[in-house]
Formats: structure tokens, sequence, C-alpha cells
């Protein structure tokens, strides 16, 4: 791995003595063995012809490895981990700074050996093994991009071969060809003029990788020289070996006269260009009277010409040019106004190595609106180093769905798929919705079998697309509210309940001991990221949910539930957990059914009415191993005996229920759904009022469906009056503590506040139902206005609304805080879209500062657990762990009280800690702003870091682009959506591990809760310790005088540790509890 500092003193150093080699240190009378020193060739076309066969040879023996290479890995793939490392080398060479200036260097070195050749007409030993050394050196990244290529896929392999590695394979190959004896003897002559088109190449990648300001006069007219400087060279160096080789001859005859074909072609380009030619001219009248013409006609052709490229250029940069789409190409149209940072989230999640079988050859279509920076920070994104995987298959246009004229332009009827994604930044979240309900409707009336993936903000504009849902159309709706709220509301019951759902839904590539060492070496004493918890911690990182068909052999043996679990977790070493079920019905009038633990007796369903589906949690797809063979004996012991009950359950009829559901995760008993969890294409029903709440001279005036329908608007009424006067917490409540405080940050100047409370309830109120003996824990909701959507939760008990802002201290104390249980920032969001992906932090400030108010106001060994929400996923580096709040807010606390003037005489070195206070303060703010820096410059790169921070590991943080990632693996997984609504939707707990299991393996504590208790484990909760320290001030004694402890430690320095919580998601059976 390239260092800065060594390469950087390196290069300097290397061309000084190249140069003093060339100019002062070359001997010419040096007997050559391997070139052909003195005594060279003359050029000639047999010496040229030579070097080309060579490149074509070592081109075609590329291609013919390559092949053999993408053969065998559809055979057997590669090991575990292999593409990912080697596409990590290959992204650390392309983005590091020294490496592109070395090639650069390099390429302007080839360059000057060919010039120097052609005044020397010699070639020795030394020169011809340097310049062969350089260029192996230009190949090692060829040959890095060659293999990853060709793992990818043949197609991928050849399209790298016939553009990227041709200019390197000629210039090796044209190096190795220089030593090869002819019948003349060995020549000068190589191609190693082709490496200044590297100067161009490399300036250019250095500009990405260093995101200069491309607008500075200084860089424009740098970059135009850069440029200038390549392609004169370039230019010059061929033509002077064409001249030094002289006309081949089926040419020479040509010559003999001064006009011919070749000379009157060279005269009319020349006086087209404006240029003339000097050596030569017309002598008749006819020919100067055409070669005025010819002028004449050449100026009005070059205007005409670069009007239309203006126009073109034009076209293509405002998006509104044509897609075609090549034979058989697969790829999918995204539509809607997401901004630059969920487009960017999106993309990477669909070109993750992870969908490189499922997603070989998919093209990803933007069609976005028109007047936003959307398409622009797009682009640039594209440009960025780490995106040659998909910079050819990503395509942005811009226009509207519901005009006929751009649905056509990008194709959108011929996608397999559409996604409708929205502004999560935007201001107004029902609007938002609307606008992509109506581009729903256009694409399901254009197209009615189209496919689409819509994501909405709101829950109650999931009605309309329902109802027509029911007319055919395949439309998939994510709802943002009922999943944020019902797993942040999860997480406030079941620890680590939102980190171990977000991790199953996104794509992470699997970390390995190489990557984890240079992370070491590169962030000595960082404490977050060194971290030893990380290693469990990314082990179930790595694992995804994935629905895959289950064997026949189940099938048709009727097994238990049980017994396909422990097949596959024996079949695959304990790697592999199957959690659930998908039934799809092969019958009429009956819906999709998504099982998750639907007991240990559960019976498999034959193939004759319904189509058998596993939902496991898997490192990947390839990973699920099942049993193949009916005859074969299943690897998890005998079917257990069944009661009497059991025998007579008709499982048929329990299938045919389409409203009962199955509770997930961890109970195994069958229940109703509960408020809040309603089905796709079930309806709402309405709530009605007992007879002695309403008027009998009303209902005595009425008969029938009126009487029914008085008592349901009646009710509405009812529920709309408390609506408006929502009740207050009492005293009692708020002194008792123990309470879920709901603060809603990022509401601006909107009075139609809608918060969708009730699905951030419903999951507390069905856990507290499920336990026996366990009280309702009160909810306090915080806002500067009462939320419009109220009445839904106004028959929910111990909910309660406290007027006032989340970023006053006052308000705060008011709602006592720092004796909740548990505190949710929620962002609403409705600050205003940020379309710049660089300003995307701006819609998190008030959910960032409101999170480190109130962990600013809990003391260190609070266990307040406080989760915050994101929208932008960069703006987690400035929500670190509580222990740096901790620190920060002793500072804080410490500099208050001195500049408060009240300071105590007789405490002896107060101004000593003052000084260092400052100093401490002023070194944090410092650092903060070199993140700030870092963030700035590395953009999205490191955005999506954000799942390996102890604060998302432990449950205390949502980022949205996490939704952003459930749309796109939609489209790899249909059932994903339901998979994780019928998670949030579950009686979960945690369950305490008894002693006694403590040294013994995880598959057997799996065993015994699922046959004891019915109850299906998915991961373990482990507690993880940061450990660091920090200098701190005594005054004048402590400074003269350094003690020392009873372990020799510094006592200036203070120790500090900071637990949390953090999810291992299904680890392996063989692990020890």
């Amino acid at each position: 791995r390239p260092r800065g500092p060594a390469v950087m003193a390196l290069l300097p150093s290397t061309v000084a003595v190249l140069g003093w080699w060339l100019f002062f240190g070359r001997d010419p009378t040096a007997t050559a063995v391997l070139a052909c020193g003195t005594a060279c060739a003359p050029p000639s076309w047999q010496v040229v012809l030579v070097h080309i066969i060579a490149g074509l040879s070592l081109w075609g023996a590329l291609l013919l490895v390559g092949l053999a290479v993408a053969l065998c890995t559809r055979w057997r793939a590669p090991p575990r981990g292999f593409h990912e490392r080697l596409e990590r080398h290959q992204r650390r060479l392309d983005e590091s700074v020294p490496y592109r200036l070395v090639r650069l260097g390099l390429g302007f070195v080839l360059s000057c050996f060919f010039g120097m050749r052609t005044y020397t007409k010699s070639l020795s030993d030394f020169e011809w093994a340097l310049e062969l050394l350089v260029c192996l050196v230009q190949l090692h990244p060829i040959l890095l991009g060659w293999l990853r290529a060709f793992i990818e896929g043949t197609r991928v392999g050849v399209r790298f071969l016939c553009t990227s590695a041709t200019l390197d394979t000629f210039l090796t190959a044209s190096a190795i060809a220089s030593a090869i004896p002819l019948e003349g003897g060995k020549s000068w002559v190589s191609l190693s003029f082709f490496a200044a088109s590297h100067i161009a190449s490399q300036w250019a990648a250095l500009l990405r990788i260093c995101d200069a300001d491309k607008d500075a006069l200084v860089l424009q007219a740098l970059d135009a020289g850069v440029q200038l400087v390549s392609v004169t060279v370039f230019a010059a160096s061929g033509m002077i070996l064409v001249e030094e080789l002289g006309d081949p001859a089926m040419f020479s005859v040509m010559n003999q006269r001064e006009w011919n074909m070749v000379s009157a072609l060279y005269y009319t380009v020349s006086t087209l260009a404006t240029v003339g030619y000097r050596g030569m001219a017309p002598t008749t009248v006819l020919g100067r009277l055409f070669a005025v013409a010819a002028v004449l006609s050449g100026i009005a052709f070059v205007m005409v010409s670069v009007n239309k490229l203006n126009k073109l250029v034009e076209l293509h940069s405002s998006g509104g040019a044509t897609y075609v789409p090549g034979t058989d190409q697969r790829y999918v149209v995204v539509l809607g106004n997401p901004s630059a940072e969920a487009a960017q989230e999106f993309i990477l999640e669909m070109f993750h190595p992870d969908h490189a079988d499922d997603g070989d050859g998919l093209h990803v279509v933007f069609l976005l609106p028109r007047g936003t920076g959307v398409p622009q920070a797009l682009a640039r994104f594209k440009e960025r180093p780490g995106s040659e995987q998909f910079r050819d298959r990503v395509h942005i246009f811009q226009g509207s769905v519901l005009n006929p004229a751009d649905i056509d332009r990008v194709k959108v009827l011929g996608a397999e798929c559409a996604f409708i994604l929205p502004n999560m930044q935007c201001a107004e979240p029902v609007h938002e919705d609307t606008e992509n309900i109506i581009r729903c409707m256009a694409l399901t009336h254009a197209s009615p079998d189209l496919r689409v993936i819509m994501m909405l903000l709101r829950a109650e504009s999931q009605t309309m697309v329902e109802r027509r849902k029911r007319a055919g159309p395949d439309v998939t709706c994510i709802i943002m509210d009922q999943i944020k709220l019902g797993l942040v509301g999860k997480t406030s019951d079941v620890p680590g309940f939102v980190p171990l759902i977000c991790n199953l839904v996104k794509c992470v590539g699997e970390g390995d001991d190489e990557e984890q060492d240079e992370n070491d070496d590169d962030d000595e004493g960082d404490t977050t990221k060194n971290a030893s918890w990380q290693r469990d911690y990314e082990r179930g990182l790595g694992n995804e949910l994935y629905e895959i068909p289950l064997s026949d052999a189940y099938t048709d043996r009727e097994a238990l539930f049980t017994q396909v679990l422990l097949d596959v977790l024996a079949r695959t070493d304990g790697t592999v957990h199957l959690i659930g079920l998908v039934e799809m019905p092969r019958r009429a009038g009956l819906q999709k059914r998504v099982l998750i633990n639907p007991g240990p007796k559960y019976p498999i369903a034959p193939e004759g009415f319904w189509q058998t589906s596993g939902i496991f949690i898997a490192p990947d797809r390839e990973a699920v191993v099942q049993c193949v063979d009916p005859s074969e004996d299943l690897l998890c012991g005998d079917r257990p005996p069944l009661t009497q009950d059991e025998e007579e359950t008709d499982w048929d009829s329990v299938r045919d229920e389409p409203l009962v559901r199955r509770s997930v995760t961890l109970r195994a008993s069958v229940e109703t759904r509960g408020r809040g969890t309603r089905q796709e294409g079930e309806e709402e029903e309405e709530e009605e009022l007992p007879a002695h709440d309403v008027d009998p001279r009303l209902l005595g005036v009425m008969r029938g469906p009126q009487r029914h329908k008085a008592k349901q608007l009646v009710a509405l009424s009812k529920r709309r009056s408390k609506a408006l006067y929502p009740p207050k917490p009492p005293t009692t409540v708020l002194a008792k503590g123990g309470h879920i405080l709901f603060v809603c940050t990022g509401v601006g100047s909107t009075t139609d506040l809608r918060i969708g409370a009730e699905h951030f309830v419903s999951p507390l109120r069905q856990a507290s139902t499920s336990k026996k003996g366990s009280v309702e824990t009160p909810v306090v909701v915080m806002a500067p206005v009462v939320p419009h959507d109220w009445e839904s939760v106004t028959q929910l008990s111990e909910v309660y609304f406290l007027k006032g802002s989340p970023l006053s201290e006052y308000d705060l104390d008011r709602a006592n805080a720092s004796q909740a249980s548990v505190i949710f920032v929620c962002n609403i969001g409705n600050m205003g879209a940020i379309g710049n992906v660089g300003d995307a932090w701006a819609v998190d400030s008030e959910a960032v500062r409101c999170t480190r108010l109130v962990e600013a106001k809990l003391q260190p060994n609070a266990e307040t657990v406080v989760v915050a929400e994101i929208l932008a996923a960069s703006s987690y580096t400035w929500l670190p762990i509580r222990t740096e709040q901790w620190r920060a807010r002793s500072r804080l606390s410490a500099w208050s009280h001195l500049k408060s003037g009240l300071i105590d005489e007789a405490e002896e070195g107060m101004f000593e800690r003052a000084e260092s206070l400052i100093r401490s303060t002023a070194q944090t703010v410092h650092e903060e702003l070199q993140q700030l820096r870092k963030v700035n410059h590395e953009g999205h790169n490191k955005s999506n870091e954000y799942n390996l921070h102890p604060r998302f590991a432990s449950g205390q943080l949502f980022v949205g682009g996490i939704l952003i990632s459930l749309v796109a693996n939609t489209f790899f997984n249909p059932s994903l959506n339901d998979m994780v609504m019928s998670m949030v939707s579950t009686n979960a707990s945690a369950i305490k591990v008894p002693t006694r299991w403590v040294g013994k393996t995880y598959a057997q504590f799996l065993t015994h809760l699922f046959w004891g208790e019915g109850s299906l484990g998915v991961g373990l909760i482990r507690w993880a310790e940061q450990v660091g320290q920090e200098r701190k001030s005594l005054g004048k004694r402590s400074i003269i005088r350094k003690t020392k402890d009873k372990l020799g430690n510094d006592a200036n320095e203070r120790h500090w540790a900071q637990r949390f919580p953090f999810v291992y998601t299904a680890p392996p059976a063989s692990d020890t509890i």
C-alpha cells in the first residue's frame, strides 16, 4: 500500500536521477546484450508489425486466461472475501494521490525515453530494462482490474479488455518485442510514446480524487496546459516515428507527382480548417475559385456543426436525451423526487457485490424533476473514485412521468420495475405522498403489468393505493413512518431491535482480518473503531434476509418447522438460521402469508395448494444448504411425537384464515393482529359508540344502517374533540420517572404536524399485553404544536402530550427528561428540502442539537437510552457515544462555573484548571473542525459507515437511509417488506441467559428455547466496553508532585469507560455463550 510521504519524497528524486542519466550519465559505447545498443537497425514497417503482433498476442492471452477464470468462477465460487479484498485494494490504489502522481510521472518518463532515442538512434540494456520495468508498473492496476472484471462475468471482462487494458497491453508488449532480433537486427523503435496518454488520464483522476474546484481560473488554465502537453507529445512522437519509417511500398507510387489524391485531401482539409498549406496551391482559375468556395463552405460548416454540438451537449447535460437500451438489456427506472444522498444510497445498494448474480447486466435509469441539483450531484458521484462498477450503468434524465413523451423517451414501460422515491427531507410530507401516488397511478394506467415499488412518508396515504391494488396492479408500498416508529417503539422494549432489523435489510460486505489490521495501523488510538466488540458485531452485520423456496424433501414428507430449522443449521455448520416461512397460495381467494416462527410443530404445507419458501438469515444466498434427496434422512433426529390436540389440528383451515397472524420472533402462539398492524388490502374498522353515549331521541328516529352510521359519526366527533385537547401528563407520572419521552424536532413553522404516534405506541402496548403482570409504560409526546393526527392515539391509555420546544432546557426539565427510561428524538424533517448532498447535514441540525442537549443533562451513570433519528447518513459523525458527551458536559459545566464569577478564593488551582479547560476545549473544537473537513472531502464514502458506529450498534440511532436500502433490496427479495412488517408486529422480547447456559454453545441454548418455550432466538445482546484516557489538571500541587497510583499509572491521567449493548445477529451455532 503506497504511503504518501515516502512516495512524495521518492518521485522528485527518481525524476532527477533519470534526468541526470539521460543527459550526462549515459555511456553510448557500452555493449548491449538484450537490446540493440549503438548498432541498431534502421526503423522499418516490419519492426512495427512485430510490435503490433506482440501486443495482439498479449491481449489474446489475457482474453483466453480471463475466459478460463470466468468459467471457473461459474463452476466454483472464489474464496470468501477474495473479490472484496481485490476490489478494496484496487480502490485504494485508485484513490491514492501519490500513486496517481507516480503513474503520471512514469508516463512522462516513457515519452522522454522515446524522444531521446529519436536523437541517439540507440537502446542500451539499462534503458530497455528500465522501460520494461516502468511498463510493468503501469500494467499492475490493469491486471487487477482484468482479474476483478472476469470474476464478475465474461461480458464485463471483455468490455474491460477492449477499453481500459488495450493501451497498456500494447505498451508492455512493445517493450518486450524490442529485444526480439529480426533480419536486419534489433531496432530502437517501440510504442513507448503511447504512455503520453497517461499524462492526461492520471491528471483527470487526480482532479477527481482531490475534489478540485474545476471552476477556478488557475486550475482551468493548468488543466488545459496538461491536456495540451499530453496531446502534443503524443502527436509529435507519432509524427516523427511515421517520418522515420517512411512510406510503405503500397504508398510509394503516390509521391511521384505533386498533385495526387492524398495531397489533394491534405490541401482540402487544411483549407477547410482555414489553416492553409503554403507548399502547394492551385494554379488554374477554376481550381482557385473552387478553393475560395471550399474555404467559405468550410467556415459555414464549422459554425453550423459547433452550434449543433452545443445544443446536443446542452440536451444531454439537462437530462433531455433519449435512453436506448441494448438488446435484451435489463434496466429499472427510478422516479419521484429523491434527495441526492438518497439517490446515491440507492445506487450503492443496487450495485452491491452481494447482488452481483441477481443484478448482472442491470442498468438504473433516473427520471428526475427539472429544477433540482440532484442530477448534477449524481453526475459528480459517478465520476468519483470507486464508481467504476456502475459508472456506465447509471443513466440520468430529467422529465415527468406524467408526460407521455418523457415516458417514451426513457423507455419506462419496458423496465423490469419502477421505483418511486420521495424526498424524505421535504417540508410537506402529505403533498409529497400525493405527488408520488399520482405518479404511481400514471404508471399503472400506462402499463398495468409493470411492477412498482413505492415509498410513502405517511401511512394515511396508503389507502388510495391499496384500493387501487385490488384491480390488479403489482404495487408494493413501503411506509416510512410505520416502519421507523415501529422499530423505535419496539427497541424501547427490546434493546437493539433497530440495528437487528436494519442490518438484515442492508447489504454490508463482510470484513476480514487483513482489513482489520490495516485499520488498526491507520487509526491508532481510535477506541471506537478498533474496539474488540466490533469483531462479533461485524460477523452478524454480514447476515441478511433471504427468501428461498424450500426443497421438495421437506414438503413431500410434511416435515415440521423445527426439523427444517435444525437440518439447515446442521448442514451449514450453524451459519444459516431459518426464522420463518412464506406461503404463496396456488388457488384464488387467498393471500400470501408471511410467518415468522410459526411454532416448533408447525408442518410444512405440501405442494398441492401452497408454494412454501423459507426465510433465512445467512451471509449470502449460496450459503443456504437444504436437503435435496427426499429419501435422505434429515440431520435433526426423529420427528417428535405430537399430542392429541396437535394431531387433530386442521392446518389447512388455519392457513385459510386470512386475518390470523402468528407472532413473530420468540413466542409461537396464534393470536390476532394488534392495533395499528393492519395488513395490506384490509379495510380499517370504523369505531362505534355504545348506545347510551348517543342521544336516544336521535336514535329513535333512525333505523337500520342510519342508526349504525350515526353511532360511528358521533364516535368520530368525540375522538376529534379529545384530539384537540390531548391529556397532559400528570405530575405523579413525571415525578415517578421511567416514562418514554417522544420529542419532535425539525417541525419548523408548520401547523399541520403529523407524527404517526400510533405506530410508535402500538408495539409497546402489544408487548405489555403479552407479558403477564406488566404495567403499561407512559408515553409523553413533546412538540411545539398539537399533532393533527392525535385522534389515532386517543383510545390508547397512558399517552400524553406536553407542549414545548425540545431545544429548550426548561421544557426538557418540565418533562423530567433526566429520569425518563427512553428518549426518542424524532426528526420530522419539515425544515425544507435539501438537494445538495454537501448541505444535507442541515436537515438534521435540530435533531443533533436536541440529542446532545438531552445527553448533556444526564448523569454519567444514567440508564436512560437516547435514540436519535437522522435523515442524512453523514450526520452520524456529530452524534458520538455518550462517553464523549459526558466529557464535553464536564468541560461545559466547569466553564459555566468560571464564567459566572462564583470563584472560591480558598480553592487552590482554579485558574490553572481554567487554563487547562480552555486549552482542552480549543483542542476539541479543532478536532471537530478537522472532522467536518474530512466529511466534506470524503463525502458519501464515509456516510455509508454509520452502521459500524457504536451508537447505531447499541440501538441509539436510526438513519433514514435504511429505508432506501429496504426499497432497493425489495427488488431482489419481493417479500422483504412483509418480513420486516411481520417482525415489527411481533411479540419480541429480550430473555436473560440463565447462568447454567453460560459456556455452552449457542445451538444448545437455541434448541432449549425453541422446544421448551416455543421461542426462536435470532441473536445475542452483548455488552461492549470502550476504554480511553485523558489528561487532567489538579492545580499547582499536583503539577509539582506527580504522583503514581498503586498500579504505577500517572495520576494525572483519568481513565474512563463506557459500556453499551450491541446485537450479535444470528451467531454461528458453535459459538459459546
